[in-house]
């Protein structure tokens, strides 16, 4: 039976790099070289993590360090005193390494096939140890990964897990970054039959306007058993009132230690549709049966809607033309840095909705699982983007599963491949761009393929394979662009950036870091709320735009400022003046 448990306590903390000696002679050597690779230091099985000896019993050495007990999740760049002397980009934070340690009694838990650690989110070359043995090197700062440690469980000792944060010297990204392990845990368990991770997915299409609905399901069936095992696959399209209005069965033979889709088929007659004002939500709930005795169930939560990017009349929702008044968003808190709290993203998410804003654009990697629930719930459309414009294995991979994650949000109705890249002007770019939406459009081909481009437009060499032309800032340039791709919407990307500071109706005060919050041009790149918005709204074939920024966000800033101050919310969740004239 399938068990998620929350893996956010009980954690211990080290700030820090823990130096560790190279042994002098053969033995370590020899022994670290195998499985368990690492005997010595903050990583193995053996280190002394307590951050209090006191009560300490038995012969292990005491430990000088300071270790202390932290909850995720949680980012510790963001306890510093900030100081010019550091990037402003990323907001004149040290960026430094840190060590993490849990300690997992698994007794309990015996009698299962697959243990499975997932986590939401951690800093960029994040390494995971489990029992002194390194199983997964994170890349991406953003994407979610999975450590698979069913082979190396002990049920009867003590289990550590050990996580080192190495925030890279070439960031991610050019704004505050934090580091840590800032998302969720899980420990997952499963039998030897299970539902892949993503393994649910609904595209249902209307096949007489809205009336009637074609529902495939298709569900991916693991096997990590060492024999073919057959499954029995029931599907089950719940409403909110919790009624059951289409059943699906089938089955699938999975050979042993592999993964195995079945696709699932039914109609659907008159659901009630997915919309801005009317976000109505289904469940997929899906059950696989096997040995007679043995299931697995899981739910996906999805809506019936349709959308189209048409070249004329822009974007269409249901059929009906929905200009995008959107905003873009970083996932950070002025208090919390990157960990932040559900509570904090379901008021943030809502915000965006009482400011009058329809869109939100995921600038500029996949954001919370916490906030694209919401935004299905609440009825705002979605952006989503991935971190890093590039067809190499490890980027293609952390593509792959934004795609899958976020696949049956409703919400979602346009993937965003990369955003403002000096390859956009290269033939290398459109290679790069070809490769990417191929792999996009395996995994869903329910939705545009695009980019954000602020890069000479006209000079593009990637819009030929985008499906929507994106442009940031550039206003002058629609009109031109237009005549080389008639057919195609456009849609801004990204505009305005027009800094304010939250009640100051004066002259700028450099010395203050204040901004007059009066709406105003920056400059010719980045235009007042007001001339941006009359310009986008003028063409139809535009199908709207996404403001910088809907948020003030740490980094890409200018001391005495700790802040970007294009917000329409400041820092700490106050509305500005743009809040009340965007509305």
């Amino acid at each position: 039976m399938y068990q998620k448990i929350n893996f956010n306590s009980d954690w211990v903390f080290h700030d820090g790099e823990i130096p560790v000696m190279r042994p002098k002679l053969k033995g370590p050597v020899y022994m670290q070289a195998k499985t368990e690779r690492f005997r010595i230091g903050p990583a193995s099985v053996h280190f002394n993590d307590s951050p209090d000896d006191y009560d300490r019993k038995g012969n292990c050495e005491l430990n000088p360090l300071k270790f202390e007990n932290v909850t995720l999740p949680h980012d510790y760049i963001i306890n510093q005193e900030m100081s010019r002397d550091n990037n402003n980009a990323t907001g004149f934070f040290d960026y430094h390494s840190a060590w993490y340690r849990k300690h997992l009694k698994a007794e309990e838990l015996a009698g299962h096939s697959r243990y499975v650690l997932y986590f939401e989110g951690a800093t960029a070359n994040t390494e995971v140890y489990f029992n002194g043995i390194l199983l997964h090197v994170n890349r991406g700062g953003y994407a979610p990964f999975e450590v698979d440690i069913s082979d190396l469980i002990c049920f009867y000792g003590e289990n550590i897990i050990a996580v080192h944060t190495v925030p890279q010297t070439n960031s991610d990204g050019w704004w505050y970054e934090g580091a840590g392990i800032f998302r969720n845990v899980w420990l997952e368990i499963h039998d030897e039959l299970s539902i892949d991770r993503y393994g649910i997915y609904v595209a249902p299409s209307a096949l007489n306007g809205t009336r009637t609905w074609n529902v495939p399901c298709q569900v991916s069936v693991r096997n990590d058993s060492y024999e073919k095992k057959t499954a029995t696959v029931k599907a089950e399209i719940i409403g909110a009132d919790g009624i059951a209005i289409a059943e699906m069965n089938g089955s699938i033979c999975v050979d042993a230690r592999t993964v195995s889709d079945i696709t699932l088929t039914e109609t659907v007659q008159d659901p009630l549709l997915w919309s801005i004002e009317s976000p109505n939500l289904y469940t997929a709930r899906v059950e696989i049966s096997w040995d007679g005795e043995k299931s697995e169930a899981c739910d996906a939560t999805f809506g019936f809607r349709t959308i189209e990017f048409n070249g004329d009349k822009g974007f269409l929702l249901n059929g009906e033309r929905v200009p995008l008044n959107g905003v873009c968003g970083h996932g950070d808190f002025a208090f919390t840095g990157k960990a932040v709290p559900e509570n904090i993203v379901r008021y943030k998410a809502r915000m965006v909705k009482e400011m009058g804003a329809n869109a939100y654009r995921c600038s500029h990697y996949p954001q919370s699982e916490e906030m694209m629930d919401e935004f299905d719930r609440i009825g705002v459309l979605v952006m989503a983007e991935t971190r890093w414009f590039l067809s190499a294995n490890a980027e293609m991979e952390q593509l792959r599963t934004l795609i899958k994650r976020d696949r049956n949000h409703p919400c979602v109705i346009m993937w965003s491949a990369g955003n403002e890249e000096q390859y956009f002007m290269l033939e290398r770019g459109r290679r790069i761009l070809r490769a990417m939406k191929a792999e996009i459009l395996k995994l869903d081909k329910t939705r545009p393929v695009m980019v954000a481009n602020d890069k000479t437009p006209d000079k593009s060499a990637v819009y030929d394979d985008s499906d929507i032309i994106g442009i940031n800032y550039n206003l002058d340039i629609y009109d031109v662009l237009r005549q080389s791709y008639p057919n195609k919407a456009f849609v801004s990307t990204e505009c305005c950036a027009t800094g304010t500071t939250r009640s100051w109706y004066y002259p700028d005060s450099e010395e203050n870091g204040y901004i007059s919050a009066y709406d105003h041009d920056t400059n010719y790149w980045f235009c007042s709320r007001e001339k941006t918005w009359k310009t986008l709204s003028a063409k139809p074939w535009i199908c709207g735009g996404f403001q910088w920024i809907a948020f003030e966000h740490r980094g890409e800033t200018v001391w005495p400022r700790i802040c970007s101050q294009s917000g329409a919310i400041d820092l700490f969740l106050q509305k500005k003046d743009a809040f009340y004239q965007n509305r």
